[in-house]
């Protein structure tokens, strides 16, 4: 089987392997290391063992894995994570995040959001613990990721509820995330990251978003809020990069 996509350049240009579940943000981060005059070749999960060789692995300038924290303990991203490990000085790791929280009073939402939080870390830590030499690219908040903060504020839609977390949001588009992350790909010395956008109250955003349904839907919806508290999200040191 071939690699589900390959760019079409220069023979002699470095390559660089894209191992991400497809979408949009696999689709623009191809799309910007091709325009840097880079031969790609990229895998889904469940074509990496088939599509990616070992010689590949080899010759490839830098691997560049996204992880996708809904899929990460399957069998195919257990086995990618093996097959990447012995080159943890050229990989790079691509994963969007969701804000960590911690609540004193245990509710629906916030047990939910606590477990995602602490699952949350678990793979960080996971990933962290085989690729101890790769560089780091964390997407706070990320707009079109499996992980999305107003996804786990519907989480009693069926119930007309929508909470609201009583905290401060920071959000990033795929489009603005990409612009500032994959120079940094090649950058030597280069540090793990985390990127975030500018932070708006999360009440403002639950208004905007319950206005936005009770007018598709013709449901109102009542807000339940909550008072949740922000804590870390990587379990180790990184430099913050603020979006505009």
């Amino acid at each position: 089987m071939v690699p589900q996509l390959v760019t079409h350049l220069d023979s002699d240009a470095p390559l660089v392997v894209v191992v991400a579940a497809p979408g949009k943000l696999r689709s623009e981060l191809v799309r910007a290391i091709s325009e840097m005059g880079l031969h790609t070749e990229v895998s889904s999960y469940s074509d990496f063992e088939h599509s990616i060789s070992q010689e590949t692995l080899e010759r490839a300038y830098k691997i560049v894995w996204v992880i996708d924290a809904l899929q990460f303990f399957s069998r195919e991203v257990q086995h990618i994570m093996q097959s990447l490990a012995v080159y943890s000085r050229k990989t790079v790791i691509v994963q969007p995040i969701v804000d960590s929280i911690t609540s004193s009073r245990p509710t629906p939402f916030s047990s939910t959001w606590q477990k995602i939080s602490e699952l949350q870390t678990e793979i960080i830590l996971n990933i962290n613990g085989s690729f101890d030499e790769s560089v780091f690219m964390f997407a706070k908040n990320l707009l079109g990721s499996s992980l999305f903060p107003l996804e786990i504020a519907t989480i009693q839609l069926d119930k007309n509820l929508m909470y609201d977390p009583n905290i401060y949001l920071s959000f990033i588009s795929i489009d603005a995330f990409i612009h500032q992350v994959v120079p940094l790909f090649f950058r030597p010395s280069q540090q793990s990251a985390c990127f975030l956008g500018q932070e708006v109250p999360s009440s403002q955003l639950i208004e905007e978003t319950t206005l936005l349904f009770s007018r598709y839907y013709q449901r109102e919806l009542v807000v339940k809020r909550e008072q949740l508290t922000v804590v870390d999200t990587v379990p180790f040191p990184v430099s913050e990069i603020v979006l505009e």
